[in-house]
């Protein structure tokens, strides 16, 4: 019976470990997001000028930097579903009010609580916990795909940056 609360806290640990490091991954996203956002607001005509050369290339341009501005906001969305707190309970798998989940310790009583946890068998133990890995785990593979997704985004910025910097040689050297 220890050797299985022992793995399911270790799970539940190391998931929420992860939670966290996603949680301080999106700090980077939001950053490098909001600088782009900020650069495109405040120097969006000092951007195209660059690409003065020809009317195509000043279109390109523009185009390119819609897109980056299309897909910087998009990319902050999943950035916040991934910091988004996760908060279910996993009541619906176990049948009953978790002793572990935060949300439902806070439901309850104080003397409730204490007579639950008194009360509680190791099969009751085992189930609870179970739930809970079970419920985190489902949540955080929703975090680290929504974190995915917004460094995707992140990388198809960078390449639309990469054929701006492109684009600006091609006017430059022919």
């Amino acid at each position: 019976m220890n050797e299985k609360v022992e793995i399911l806290y270790r799970n539940i640990s190391r998931y929420d470990f992860y939670i966290s490091s996603t949680n301080a991954k999106c700090s980077i996203v939001l950053a490098y997001n909001s600088l782009i956002i900020g650069t495109l607001l405040f120097k969006f005509d000092d951007i195209i000028k660059l690409y003065s050369k020809g009317v195509w290339a000043q279109n390109v341009s523009f185009c390119l930097l819609l897109l980056i501005g299309i897909l910087s906001p998009i990319s902050i969305i999943f950035a916040f579903r991934v910091i988004n707190p996760f908060l279910a309970s996993g009541e619906e798998l176990a049948q009953h009010k978790s002793v572990v989940f935060f949300g439902s310790v806070a439901e309850t009583p104080f003397k409730d609580y204490l007579e639950k946890i008194k009360s509680m068998t190791d099969v009751d133990i085992i189930e609870d916990l179970t739930s809970q890995a079970k419920v985190i785990a489902d949540g955080l593979l929703q975090k680290m795909n929504d974190m995915k997704k917004a460094i995707k985004l992140i990388y198809g910025m960078l390449v639309l940056v990469l054929v701006l910097f492109v684009l600006k040689g091609v006017l430059i050297y022919v």
